[in-house]
């Protein structure tokens, strides 16, 4: 009965990820086709090429731009015909030897390749063919072919900004990092540099775990040394007490990205005491609990204490969130693996000391925030998948609902988790003796409680702004701009390995890089410039780009393990927590899709999954440890990336 229960389960999920799945590829679809969205698609044989410059960190105003691109070519069999097709970024105009052609001055259309006639104006001999793109709000960029001329965007193409300086085009996946990122070391230089601690820290544990597993002498001594889950836990927590008593001081207090939007955010709500509306300020777009939170201490340490100070104290409610993220990794790790305290370890030390919420949690802004109250409503969430939950837990309905509010009253982030969470919830209760009915009161109790908390500012937004969400790049803002690359191609979806030798800024090569520099190091500075970096341990954050590829390697093979093991993945919820992790990342390539800048895929995003990136870590790894020696490998691997992750943020 119960295997009937499962397959019609299963059944039921996997539909609705393939509904899921469905919708998401036509919402992707329509980002390629969408005229308003900048993603470039190859053709004909051609590339689509841009003026030969570096990337840059500016932000630029809205204005137009305008490139020339040329190539000189020689005619000497006439072809029957010669169409020059071409797609500009936005309008174009083309030129035969000097002489105007052809002109497009509508940008709505720029996706629709346009054919050019140029026939009449081909004789045998040499010809100079001039394309010049206009765009307004971002770069101006060119593919074009003709295959009766041979002619192809690429290689040989010119291209200038001002008419006289011509200067060599180059592919729009041409990587031309800004100058920021050469004023550090190579990573695996930094790495190998290291390498006589990351082995001495390595074998140390190793050694360790491996007598304290094995039949010794020495063994049961060894043992009753070795912490345990709980133990570690507390020990983790310990390590980020004294890593804020360190910082505190130490750290600037205007450190993190946005910071000065942030800073006027918390002022505004303290002095005027109202929330702000999306339009009055650059971050005033966010869910205001942070501000509301913050706007009191604000006040009153302002009246007996200088404002460098203040922000110190108001740093410390970020880094509270930030610490609890430990509590709630163990306990998710706890769920798990609840007769394996080996992977409990593991999901500690992963998701306790991840560099994403180490250094997020240091700085002033929502993201901590948002990220442990969803956090908390996840942990709480698979806790309703335990056999003891009974057929209607009210009381953690209603604890999930409180979560699900404070979350989105922090940022609107947390939107992505209802859908799969919903669907948890009814399962859950079906599962444990409710039926459909019960399921969907439950998810009604949850919802209800979560709109009652949160509901009354995205309701204010819809009056008064005509909808629920506004994002931080609304031209309701009256912020227009954009920054580099200022396009997406395919490329910038799978590229990576640049966050593996120079981390700093490597998000300007695709999406990967910036998740992977972001997730494991403050990859983007904590939004500075070299002169106004942070204080952080380079070499030591630098190492953990290597070390981290073992977390990394873990996490990937426990969530291929769930998605591939369904069935046996759906008791204790991976297949949920996979659907989470999932659901995230799809958004964030669609928001990297969408707002084509360099630093759009941050990590910080999926601060919120914390305790499952530690679960999948660790379920990951566990698969990997068989036999005393490779389980005393991973100890030895993973500590050494926890030690190292630790200190790059202890500033010295």
């Amino acid at each position: 009965m119960r295997d009937k229960t499962y397959g019609r389960s299963l059944a039921v999920i996997i539909a609705i990820f393939a509904v899921s799945a469905a919708l998401l590829s036509w919402k992707f679809l329509s980002l390629a086709s969408s005229p308003d969205k900048p993603f470039l698609v190859s053709r004909g044989g051609a590339e689509w090429i841009r003026i030969d410059e570096p990337m840059d960190l500016v932000k630029k105003d809205a204005g137009v731009v305008v490139t020339a691109f040329r190539r000189n070519f020689e005619v000497k069999d006439l072809p029957e015909k010669a169409v020059l097709t071409i797609v500009a970024m936005k309008s174009a105009s083309v030129y035969l030897d000097g002489r105007p052609v052809y002109s497009d001055k509508d940008p709505a259309g720029w996706k629709s390749p346009r054919s050019v006639d140029l026939t009449p104006g081909i004789t045998p001999g040499p010809h100079e063919l001039t394309i010049a793109v206009e765009n307004r709000n971002g770069p101006a960029v060119l593919l074009a072919y003709s295959e009766g001329l041979d002619l192809r965007t690429g290689e040989g193409w010119e291209a200038t900004k001002d008419g006289v300086r011509w200067t060599k085009a180059c592919s729009v996946d041409a990587y031309r990092p800004p100058g920021v990122t050469r004023m550090f070391e190579r990573a695996d230089r930094v790495f190998l540099s290291k390498l006589p601690y990351i082995l001495g820290v390595f074998l140390a544990v190793f050694a360790w775990s491996f007598i304290a597993g094995s039949r010794w002498r020495w063994s049961p001594a060894l043992q009753r040394l070795t912490p345990g889950p709980g133990a570690l836990r507390w020990g983790v927590i310990a390590a980020w007490a004294v890593l804020a008593v360190n910082n505190f001081w130490k750290l600037s207090p205007y450190t993190g990205f946005d910071l000065k939007a942030h800073w006027e955010y918390i002022q505004y709500v303290a002095l005027n005491l109202r929330i702000p509306l999306a339009p009055e300020g650059w971050q005033m777009f966010q869910s205001p609990l942070y501000y509301m939170v913050s706007a009191p201490v604000y006040l009153v340490f302002k009246k007996f204490t200088d404002m460098e100070t203040v922000a110190r104290v108001l740093r410390l409610i970020p880094f509270v969130c930030g610490v609890v993220q430990v509590e709630l990794a163990y306990l998710a790790a706890r769920h798990f693996f609840p007769e394996r305290e080996d992977l409990q370890k593991l999901g500690v030390l992963i998701g306790g000391l991840l560099p994403v919420n180490l250094y997020i949690s240091q700085e002033l802004g929502n993201e901590a925030m948002e990220g442990v109250f969803s956090a908390a409503v996840l942990v709480l969430a698979f806790g309703m998948l335990r056999t003891d939950a009974g057929p209607r837990p009210l009381k953690r309905l209603i604890l999930i609902g409180v979560f699900l509010g404070l979350a989105l009253l922090s940022k609107v982030t947390p939107v992505l988790l209802v859908p799969v969470l919903v669907l948890m919830l009814a399962y859950a209760i079906i599962e444990n003796g409710g039926g459909w009915a019960r399921a969907v009161k439950g998810a009604a109790i949850t919802a209800g409680v979560a709109l009652g908390i949160a509901g009354w500012y995205y309701l204010r937004n819809w009056i008064l702004l005509g909808r629920p969400f506004v994002n931080g790049w609304d031209s309701s803002n009256s912020i227009v701009w954009w920054q580099d690359p200022g396009y997406r191609t395919i490329l910038q979806m799978y590229a990576f390995g640049e966050s593996l030798t120079y981390p700093v800024f490597s998000g300007f090569k695709g999406f990967w890089d910036s998740i992977y520099s972001s997730f494991w190091m403050d990859g983007y500075l904590s939004s500075s410039g070299y002169s106004t970096r942070p204080p952080w341990n380079y070499g030591l954050m630098f190492s953990g780009a290597w070390l981290a590829l073992v977390p990394t390697a873990g996490m990937i093979i426990g969530f291929v393990s769930a998605v591939v093991r369904p069935v046996e993945s759906l008791k204790r919820g991976e297949l949920f927590a996979a659907a989470f992790v999932a659901l995230y990342f799809a958004a964030l390539m669609y928001l990297y899709i969408d707002l084509p800048i360099y630093s759009t895929a941050k990590a910080c995003y999926t601060i919120g999954l914390t305790p499952l990136f530690g679960a999948f870590g660790a379920m990951g790894l566990g698969l990997l440890m068989r036999g005393a020696l490779l389980r005393a490998a991973v100890f030895g691997a993973v500590a050494s990336w926890a030690v190292f992750a630790y200190l790059a943020y202890f500033v010295v």
